[in-house]
């Protein structure tokens, strides 16, 4: 089904360049502004092969797969421009990791769309000075160009700082609390037990999880 064919003209739409995959992780975020009239578009190589899986179900997420072979680039900014021409989005979100995220964003800014940069942790690389010389060039010239930056780790505050990004939120990845283990009383506190288990079980020592007693939870 095309895009366009289930839109409705009062949501806004935020087209997503470029996810190498869409995660559950990234599912929590859009559904949190989903709930707030926001759909989108996701553009995605779709390196773990199960994007269009997680996103089976999920009505406020479009997802666009373009391959990840040498003519992917290539796809992506075609729909980019296409969806820039014709859907108009409201925003677009961008991780800047190459030339053809450049390019979109140059687009973007002349079709007059804001740009929204997640910082999800290419920027090590960029600090460390582990890019070559033009993937820093287009990196830089990626954040230079955008209007705001949501990033998940302090570390890159110190560079959003020198980029002079000061439309900034810090908005770390997050996980859902399961329903069985948001009970707290006073002799037992099930979230502390569900996380010092799953630590446990990491280590490979579940004999350990198992045994007490267990620190306690007091609700004030």
């Amino acid at each position: 089904m095309r895009v366009q064919e289930h839109m409705s003209a009062e949501q806004k739409v935020i087209l997503v360049c470029v996810l190498d995959a869409v995660k559950k992780k990234d599912l929590r975020r859009f559904k949190g502004l989903a709930e707030f009239g926001y759909r989108f578009i996701v553009i995605s190589s779709d390196s773990t092969s199960n994007s269009a899986e997680v996103c089976r179900g999920q009505p406020y997420v479009d997802f666009v797969p373009i391959g990840d072979d040498s003519l992917a680039g290539l796809r992506a900014l075609c729909i980019v421009l296409r969806n820039l021409l014709f859907n108009r989005p409201d925003l677009m979100e961008l991780y800047p990791y190459g030339v053809i995220q450049l390019l979109c964003a140059v687009f973007s800014k002349i079709a007059r769309v804001p740009i929204v940069i997640v910082a999800r942790g290419q920027e090590k690389d960029y600090i460390e000075k582990r890019m070559s010389l033009r993937a820093r060039l287009s990196f830089r010239a990626t954040y230079w160009v955008a209007d705001y930056v949501i990033y998940k780790e302090y570390y890159m505050e110190k560079m959003l700082n020198e980029m002079g990004k000061t439309k900034r939120w810090m908005l770390p990845n997050a996980v859902e609390i399961p329903t069985q283990i948001q009970r707290h009383t006073q002799d037992k506190c099930y979230l502390l037990l569900q996380y010092l288990e799953d630590i446990l079980v990491w280590l490979k020592r579940p004999k350990l999880s198992r045994c007490g007693p267990w620190p306690t939870c007091r609700q004030y």
